[in-house]
């Protein structure tokens, strides 16, 4: 028995199966692909937590330093141990996590100096305040204590600069491949659209794969959210009007408010003390002009009525004129 065939039909079908097949081995690699910039992206914000936790670490002791030579609280040596202890951990986690990267390890190693040099001068503060308050308070607020803050300061910003940098281009170059995915899936799909009743089971296939990268995309999302929230430090930004506009989970906690409270409701003034409103004030106008704030301690008072005392850094947000838009600020 001949079975007979018109051509454009058989040419037709060819070029459906080629199409479906072509669209299975694309939707696949795409898939890898988006599970291979998630992991990425899951190691970039990784890479960033650890700098951020032996950020926190230093401006943790720098505070308490300045504590201690002012009150001479014999507690701070085993607070000064742990801490020391727990950037040791970071230090080395971090540094596992950045190899074969010459550019972060240039600043974790800059960091590491910089932090064996600041552990000799917390050690002569140390042995110096046992004597006189006066000799360890001038070093604690000399230019060579400060030479060095600056500089941690200014390694970490380095390297938290960088890997932002990296994060931004994956995450840009994965939504640059979800879109040429859409648009080529949808091209591929009209083609197949008139074929069998398998072959548009087989394209069913390749959209199962595409709702998993999407979700592995959106658990990296979360992640991302969740780095924020969670973090160990408060994080906030300010409209021109010092209206709060976003705040992290941790900053919440810390003052007893709820998000709905406070996000677009309360200006970030009225949480201060009376003395610190009035610094605030002083210092809002400056921010905005110049930029940046490092290192400014507010006193807060917190919804039940108890005080709160932290220290802030500030960078402002400016559009392409130079017009102040948001603030991104950190809280300890």
């Amino acid at each position: 028995m001949k079975v007979y065939f018109d051509k454009k039909v058989l040419v037709g079908f060819l070029v459906a199966i080629v199409t479906l097949v072509s669209l299975g081995i694309y939707s696949y690699k795409n898939s890898q692909d988006s599970i291979l910039t998630s992991r990425m992206v899951s190691h970039t914000n990784e890479v960033l937590y650890r700098i951020e936790k032996l950020h926190s670490i230093h401006l943790e002791i720098e505070a308490e330093l300045t504590r201690y030579v002012l009150t001479g609280d014999t507690t701070f040596a085993n607070f000064y141990r742990n801490k020391i202890n727990g950037a040791r951990e970071h230090y080395m986690a971090l540094f596992e996590l950045i190899k074969g990267n010459s550019t972060l390890l240039q600043g974790i190693d800059s960091i590491r100096l910089l932090g064996m040099k600041k552990v000799e001068l917390i050690n002569h503060v140390i042995s110096l305040r046992k004597n006189s308050r006066d000799s360890a308070q001038m070093v604690v607020f000399s230019p060579a204590n400060r030479k060095l803050v600056n500089g941690i300061n200014s390694a970490v910003e380095s390297m938290q600069a960088e890997e932002k940098k990296t994060l931004d281009h994956r995450m840009t170059k994965n939504q640059q491949g979800v879109t040429k995915f859409y648009t080529t899936f949808l091209t591929l799909l009209i083609v197949t659209v008139f074929t069998i009743v398998v072959l548009f089971l087989l394209i069913n296939m390749t959209l199962r794969a595409r709702l998993q990268a999407e979700e592995a995309l959106s658990r990296a999302s979360e992640e991302i959210k969740s780095l924020y929230n969670e973090a160990p430090c408060g994080y906030h930004s300010l409209n021109a009007d010092g209206l709060i506009i976003e705040m992290n989970r941790t900053w919440l906690n810390w003052i007893g408010y709820t998000r709905d409270e406070v996000i677009n409701k309360i200006h970030f003034v009225d949480l201060f003390a009376p003395a610190s409103k009035e610094l605030y004030k002083e210092a809002f106008p400056i921010f905005k002009s110049q930029g940046f704030i490092t290192n400014v301690e507010f006193e807060l008072i917190s919804k039940n009525g108890s005080a709160l005392f932290v220290i802030l850094s500030a960078t402002a947000i400016k559009d392409k004129n130079g017009n102040f838009m948001k603030s991104r600020s950190t809280a300890f």
